[in-house]
Parts: C-alpha cells; structure tokens; sequence
C-alpha cells in the first residue's frame, strides 16, 4: 500500500496525520487479511497451504516471528509478537526424526554465522546456512534443525567454514545434537557433491559472434497502463540452416527496430564470420520478430523469411511488411518482391506443403495490434507458386484469419492421414487444430482441448512416446504467476475504449466471492482511465467493488472479453483417436514461461530429452518479471515419460526469447538468443 492509499484511508476515518495510529489504518482493512500464513514444502518445488491444519488461523497483527526448539524435543516452535496483544507461542506437535548442529568458529567468528552445513541421507540432501537475523528486530536460534522424516541414520554431514575449509562426519546416528568446533579439528576434507554437468557454456566472442541484441527504448505502459507485460520486446529472431551448401550450420539473428539482422557463415575450424548484406543495413528500420529458412524458390538452396513487429508502430504501418530474402546459393541473399501486403505485426511461423503441388507453402500468425492489445492483427496461409506467395487464407483457411494472438503454430499431421494439418498456440485462444481436408483447413472439433486457453508461447512436434503418430510440447506462462487461472475461476480480460479518450483500454479481472473484480487497484486504474476516480471515490469503495460497479454492464457486455483457464506447460500424448491426453510437464518446467523447446539426447542414452526456456523480463512492475526458468532439462524414457535432470550447467541467466539447436565443429551445441543482450551458446559435452 502506497502513501496514497495510507493518505486516502485517513480522509475517509478523519485521522489526523499527525495522531493516527496502525491499528486505526488496519481496522480498515478486510478482516481476512489479518492472518498469518503458513506453507508446507511437499519435496517437489510445491507449497500447499496449511494455515488451519497447523493451527495458524488465528486472526492477529504480527509483527514479528522466531523459531527454536524451546521444549527440546527436536523441532522448531514459533514464537510470534503481535500488534497491540500478547504475544504467542506454538508449540511444535509434529513427529519423525530430526539432528541438530550447533557449531562454534574460531575468535574472528565465534558464533560462525554465515557457515554452510548439508544433510545428506539415503533420501534427501538438505543444505542450510547459519544467519539467526529474520526480519524486523527478529532473531531466531543459531542450532540449526534438520528433520529427517523416517530416516533414522545420515550418511553424512558436511560443515563448510567461511575460509571454506570442511569438517565431515559419516555414518551419524539421528536424534540428537552434535557440536561442531572449528578449533577442534585441523584437517580438510573433499565436499562432496551430485552435480551433473552436460554442458559446457562457450563464449561467443571466442567463435567470432559479435552480436548483441539491442532493444530500442520504448515505454509500452504510456499507451496501456494495465498490461500484463510489455509487447515491444519480442525479439531476437532467430533461426539456423546450411545457407552456402559447405555442410555446416549458419545462423540469422534479428535486430530490433533500428537494428539490422545478422548473418554468420561457420567456417570448418567452427568460428563464424559476418556476412550480412547491405540489404540487412538498409532494412534495419524493421523490427524482427521471427525468422524461418526455407526453399521458397524451389532452387535447391535457403531462403530467408523474416517476420516483422513493433508494439511502438502505428497500426497498419508499412514496416509491418513480413520480408523474403532470396539465397543464390552462395550465402548471398536479396530481397524478393514475392510476398503479398502484410501491414499487421506478425510472430508465428511455420513452412510445408499443404497443397501437395511441390513448392513450400507459408503460415504466418498475426499478434497484437499496436497500441490496442489484446486484439490481433490477422493471420495468413501464403501460397507459394514459383517464388511468389498468394494470400489464400480467407479460401484456404477463412476460421483462422482472426484466430487471436498467435505465438506459434506448424504444418503437422497429427491425424495421420498424409496432409499437413495446422496447430495454432497463442494469447487467449485454446489449443487449436485445424484439419487438413483437400487443401482446405478447418477447425478439428477435439473436445479434448476445449478449456485450454492460455498464453501458449510456443509448439514443438515429435513422436515422444514411439508410437507413430505425433506428440506436442506446448509451452506457456508456467504456474509460478499470481493469477493461479482454472477452469472454475478463469483469468479474464475486457478491452475497448472505456472513456472515449481515444486510446483502447484494458482490464484484467478475476472471480472474486461470486463477483469479478480488477486483478490492479485504484491508482493504475484510474491512470488508465481518469473516470474511475471519479465515479469511486475512496481506495474502500474501490476495493469493495466489482467489475461491473467499476466499469458499468453495458460496457463491460459490448467489450471484447476473452478467458484463460491454464497457464501450465503440457505434453499433448496423441491418443491416435482424434484426441488427446494433456500431461502436466514436471513442476521444473512450471517455474517461469517456456519460450521455446529444443530435443537433443542429453545424456546419449538412445532417448529424447526436452531442454526449455524463456523469460518475460518486461512484465509490469506490479508483476514482477517471470526470470525463474533458467533453463531445464527433462530427461525422456522413449515411452513418453520425463524426469528432471538436475544439470546446472545448462543455466541462461537473460531475458531469453528462442534457443536453436546447431552443429559447432563437430559438436552438438544450442544457441540461445537474449532479449536486449547476448547470444549464449551451450555445447553438450
């Protein structure tokens, strides 16, 4: 809560700003707020909340909390002191085992705060650190409390000091409290560790990548200030092939606006070499969203479609063309004058041959119309005829001119009848399949599907589970958000032009004790639209209303509405019936938004494994940006099932946009391409 609101709050209860007290700010507020929370940690990067089943339902004002094991029977109890009452204490009921580690330093740190200490059993490895400040004016005891469960004996122990020396001790018998003393012991020992390292990250200044992604200042919240997250920075494009016919792999990155796209050449020692033409220069006004090789002159080379964006532009501007550049064979490209007017952002893409006449056919995905997310620009199937694409969609495929905000969609045949059928993944729209009947595409009535709106991100095809027909990975935002959207309360948003002031606005909403209400408060509201001061005086009135006070039922009824029901990353196992089972990917793969997939044999056991990742660093400020997928790794089984892997070395700490899989000297490597930084390149070892 801002000054603002305190401010606000106080008119409204007549305090004076020199007399008020907390508590007379805090009997404003809901009474279900003045709760504390608990979470138990169910071993798998999930929380589940157990605020009454532990007894901590109690509705006080705390200020502050202590744990220690004031009864000595092995776990931690919680004191807590609260505003304006007594204090409480909790005593711990719970059972199993537990050790306990007391550690004494030497005369520099007595106390040895800061020293690491690991747990490992046959079952779990636990690690923590000792720092006894927690929170405001709180300190809690300096015996660090293990609980071990069922496990009765640790394998070991580990203390490392803060001059990095170890003392071990193994084969330690449980319940009980052992004292560590620096001075006591005078010897070193080897830490032992599990990591696992598969990857080898490669700088790229060393193979001649000079490129850096340079992201044009522009502030998406002057035209929208209840987005969700910036629509600018969809960039860089990226996309990998043999474009001179040597045998090895070159890359095309783009650039954002004012920025021209790059090509490197691989030369055979594995160094690369820019080979941009002066056409990338003269282009570099064009802000490239994706780009894809193909053969689009049916020549036997690549060529090089590069798809166009830029929330910054006005609508309809002429550098939303999509562009084709010709390849002669060589590595050289010019641009071709081949393709239809495509004044709309655009961002998936996929090529194939949906018409069986020879020649490469293209998909594009319309996005978000500049300035007035979440509408779309529309969508297109291109015919390809001798080098020169024909907008045939509103014959070839009229249902998915105005499907949504696509992210990515392909050319796949997942009913295995030898046509190429098209999915189609983005913001606001379920899963969709479009059935491939005598060339013309038509939405697969898969009830299977139905509820699976998101904000999908990307799609990958393969056989996962080696039964013949093909699987899907659908990447989206993850579960690590604060909407938390299900099928029983959806996350929903309304967009039109609420106050008539020319700019189209927006508003998220979710259900909310029968009731929607705006997931952002008074202040944000009101930036966006002036009139919601008015009409709702008070931070009280606002956060007591709903949608409908707020913005009215006709409005809100004549709006574009749209739902989200699921923000996880899924498996789609084709059942080979027309439908399919949508598996959960593994809790790792849910921490952040899942950009793009690679498929690679990590650990060259025969069998496919899926590395993802991504990141959203342009989310509101209220948000937060999703930058906890640092990049996974699930190990495949070839039956369709998938573990974690546990390999750090595989770790992209940027704002990542698209990884590509590509052949460096010989070497399985992954180029990874940063929004507003670096390329990142991973070599499997």
């Amino acid at each position: 809560m801002g000054n603002q609101d305190y401010r606000s709050i106080l008119r409204e209860k007549q305090i004076s700003v020199k007399t008020f007290t907390v508590a007379d700010i805090l009997s404003t507020m809901p009474s279900e707020k003045l709760m504390n929370y608990a979470y138990k940690n169910n071993g798998d990067l999930t929380f589940t909340k157990v605020v009454k089943a532990w007894g901590l339902d109690r509705k006080v004002n705390s200020q502050g909390v202590a744990y220690a094991d004031f009864d000595n029977d092995g776990d931690l109890d919680l004191v807590l002191n609260n505003l304006e009452e007594e204090a409480l204490i909790y005593q711990n009921n719970s059972t199993g085992n537990y050790i306990n580690i007391k550690l004494v330093g030497d005369n520099k740190n007595i106390n040895a705060i800061g020293a690491r200490v690991k747990v490992y059993t046959d079952k779990t490895q636990q690690y923590q650190e000792l720092y006894t400040s927690r929170g405001f004016l709180s300190s809690v005891t300096n015996i660090l409390n293990f609980g071990l469960g069922d496990q009765e004996k640790i394998n070991r122990i580990e203390v490392i000091w803060g001059d990095n020396s170890v003392l071990a001790m193994d084969s330690v018998e449980a319940n009980q409290t052992l004292t560590f003393n620096k001075k006591d012991f005078n010897f070193d020992v080897e830490i032992k560790t599990k990591s696992t390292q598969n990857f080898v990250s490669v700088t790229p200044m060393s193979l001649g990548i000079e490129y850096t992604h340079l992201e044009n200042d522009f502030n998406d919240f002057e035209l929208q200030v209840l987005l969700p997250q910036k629509q600018s920075q969809k960039g860089p494009a990226l996309s990998v092939a043999d474009v001179n016919g040597d045998g090895l792999d070159d890359f095309f990155v783009g650039g954002a606006f004012d920025q021209p796209g790059e090509m490197y050449i691989q030369g055979e020692n594995g160094s690369f070499a820019n080979s941009s033409p002066v056409i990338f220069e003269k282009d570099k006004k064009y802000e490239d969203n994706n780009a894809l090789f193909f053969d689009a002159d049916t020549d036997g080379d690549l060529d090089l479609f590069v798809v166009s964006g830029g929330y910054e532009l006005k609508e309809n501007s002429s550098l939303l063309q999509d562009r084709l550049y010709l390849n002669n064979g060589s590595g050289e490209f010019v641009k071709s004058t081949g393709l239809p007017k495509m004044f709309g952002v655009t961002k998936g893409v996929s090529v194939g041959d949906y018409d069986n006449d020879g020649s490469m056919d293209l998909v594009v995905g319309g996005h978000v119309v500049p300035g007035k997310y979440p509408l779309s620009s529309r969508s297109y199937i291109l015919k390809n005829t001798k080098g020169r694409f024909e907008d045939v969609t509103q014959k070839a495929a009229p249902e998915l001119y105005d499907i949504g905000i696509v992210n990515d969609l392909i050319f796949s045949d997942y009913d295995n009848d030898g046509d190429k059928d098209l999915i189609v993944v983005g913001e606001w729209f379920p899963i969709t399949i479009f059935a491939n009947e005598n060339s013309v595409f038509s939405k697969a009535d898969i009830q299977s599907l139905d509820g699976t709106e998101g904000w999908w991100n990307t799609i990958q095809e393969i056989d996962l589970d080696m039964d013949g027909d093909m699987d899907y990975l659908v990447g989206n935002l993850g579960k690590n958000n604060k909407f938390h959207p299900s099928q029983k309360k959806p996350l929903h948003i309304y967009s039109t032009n609420f106050d008539d002031d020319g700019n189209y606005d927006m508003v998220l909403s979710k259900p909310y004790k029968g009731n929607l209400v705006p997931i952002r408060g008074k202040e944000c509201s009101t930036e966006q639209n002036p009139f919601v001061s008015e009409k709702i005086s008070s931070y009280k009135e606002f956060a007591n209303s709903s949608l409908m006070d707020i913005y009215g039922k006709e409005e809100l009824e004549t709006a574009y509405h749209k739902k989200v029901h699921m923000f996880s990353s899924v498996y789609l196992k084709n059942m080979g019936n027309g439908t399919f089972e949508i598996i959960e990917l593994p809790i790792s793969a849910q921490l952040g938004p899942t950009m793009e997939f690679v498929i690679a044999d990590v650990n060259y056991d025969g069998s496919m494994d899926i590395l993802g990742m991504g990141g959203i660093h342009e989310a509101e400020a209220g948000t937060v940006r999703y930058d906890a997928n640092t990049g996974y790794v699930l190990l495949g089984d070839g039956m369709g099932n998938f573990q974690p892997f546990k390999d750090h070395s595989f770790f992209t700490r940027q704002n990542t946009k698209a990884i590509k899989s590509i052949w460096i000297d010989d070497k399985n490597c992954f180029l990874v391409a940063n929004n507003n930084g670096p390329l990142e390149v991973f070599a499997l070892k």
